[in-house]
């Protein structure tokens, strides 16, 4: 009797004690958070959650109803939770605690929300959405009918997806990966459709301007480029391995080319990064085979005049690097030839007292010359002051209006001549002399410059100098 009396009295003091929690479960799983229900006839409980690693927090959580919504968790982690009631209102303190787990593992792997396209061009696109849950990988499959069909394993967002092909319609679409390893993936999103664009080719190019060294190209405005690449080269070269340049404006001045030769020219148009037109335009231009212009030498002139040689001079222009100088006689045969790069040059050899035409031309290159620029002169006379008794004066000298050409020591016949620089006869007088003779000559219609007065007669050839100014 004595035990079954203490039997009996022990079950009435556990059926007095605060009871546990029963049908502890699991619902509402969703990402970042899940909620527990349980059975129980009291109306105060506590509930706890902590994960795998991590000890119970020191201050349980108070809730009234029977079941509780754990928030704010994090992914792949797994968790602990507990439930007990709280009967510390009846005197009888706190029952056990029920405990269960969870992996977060094995929330839902939602799909993203507003897959976007951007940045298109005809090679590439960049793809971007919005994560529903917490998720931190995707598949995109990106595909066209009969061609590329493809599926990039991403770490981040925006993607820049390339190698497509300009002007195709695409199609495109977004999941999640949650947990590869236990095969949690999301299922496709909604598909997007997208076209790539085309950077248009080049059009209208032509080569103007050509000279020997250089040439203009120009071709037609397109608002799709910003910018343009030309490649050249002699002719037959193989691209990549020509001088390029890069453009902002829908033409270029090309230089440094080289005289009479074959060039091939390519442009393409540059719409973005890594966006070409898919085509070169291409132009082949041959440069001229002679310089724009071989100019003429100037201010040609003949000086220091004597017996036996005389000093021609000139200016030329910079580009040429010689000239051409010949001398010859009045019937217009070559005495002397020669080629210097100084601009002047001294005949030696000459004969007294003889008229001589001199020509200089510019040598611009090989076969190719500017036009001759000509002169004449006459060496001095022997005895430009006097032959035997015979001798000139001519005052004043130098003259402005006119002059006085004054012979002594020649009786007969005397011709009195003024020739300028380039041999032209510009006055011509006969005289009849007697021992002396004196001729006053008008001057005021000459130009200013050098001439020479010739006296001759059928014993004496006299030539003196005179300036008009």
């Amino acid at each position: 009797d004595w035990h079954s009396d203490q039997f009996y009295i022990d079950d009435i003091i556990l059926e007095e004690m605060c009871p546990h929690v029963e049908g502890l479960q699991v619902s509402n799983t969703a990402v970042g958070s899940f909620t527990i229900d349980w059975h129980s006839t009291g109306s105060r409980y506590e509930v706890d959650i902590r994960p795998d690693t991590a000890p119970w927090p020191a201050t349980p959580i108070s809730v009234s109803d029977t079941t509780y919504t754990f928030t704010g968790l994090q992914p792949a982690t797994l968790y602990h939770y507990r439930v007990r009631r709280d009967c510390t209102a009846d005197t009888l303190g706190h029952s056990i605690w029920t405990e269960g787990s969870f992996d977060t593992r094995y929330w839902p792997c939602l799909t993203p929300d507003s897959l976007t396209v951007s940045n298109i061009t005809n090679a590439a696109a960049t793809f971007d959405w919005d994560p529903v849950g917490y998720e931190s990988m995707w598949e995109l499959h990106v595909w066209f009918s009969g061609g590329l069909d493809s599926v990039y394993a991403v770490s981040s967002h925006p993607v820049t997806v390339r190698g497509f092909s300009s002007n195709t319609t695409y199609r495109a679409s977004v999941r999640s990966l949650c947990d590869t390893t236990l095969h949690n993936v999301g299922v496709w999103g909604d598909t997007l459709v997208f076209t790539t664009h085309v950077c248009p080719d080049v059009t209208g190019l032509t080569a103007g301007d050509v000279t020997a060294h250089s040439l203009t190209l120009s071709w037609n405005t397109d608002t799709s480029a910003y910018e343009w690449q030309v490649e050249y080269g002699l002719t037959g070269f193989e691209q990549g391995s020509g001088t390029q340049m890069v453009t902002t404006t829908p033409s270029c001045v090309v230089t440094g080319l080289h005289l009479g030769t074959s060039y091939d020219i390519y442009v393409r148009a540059k719409c973005g990064d890594d966006w070409h037109s898919e085509n070169w335009a291409y132009v082949s231009v041959t440069t001229a085979d002679r310089e724009d212009e071989c100019d003429p030498v100037t201010n040609l002139a003949v000086t220091e005049i004597t017996q036996n040689s005389a000093v021609v001079s000139w200016t030329h222009s910079p580009t040429s690097y010689e000239c051409e100088v010949v001398l010859a006689n009045l019937s217009g045969a070559t005495l002397s030839e020669a080629r210097t790069h100084e601009q002047r040059y001294q005949f030696n050899g000459l004969t007294p007292g003889t008229t001589y035409e001199v020509k200089v031309r510019t040598v611009c290159g090989e076969d190719w010359y500017s036009d001759y620029v000509g002169t004449r002169f006459t060496t001095t006379a022997v005895g430009i002051d006097r032959v035997g008794e015979a001798s000139c004066t001519i005052y004043p000298n130098p003259t402005t209006n006119s002059t006085t050409i004054s012979v002594s020591g020649v009786s007969g016949k005397v011709r009195i001549t003024v020739v300028d620089i380039k041999g032209r006869t510009v006055a011509s007088e006969l005289l009849e002399c007697s021992a002396d003779c004196t001729k006053t000559m008008d001057v005021e219609h000459l130009a200013q410059g050098t001439y020479f007065v010739r006296v001759t007669s059928e014993n004496i050839s006299l030539v003196k100098k005179l300036i008009v100014r």
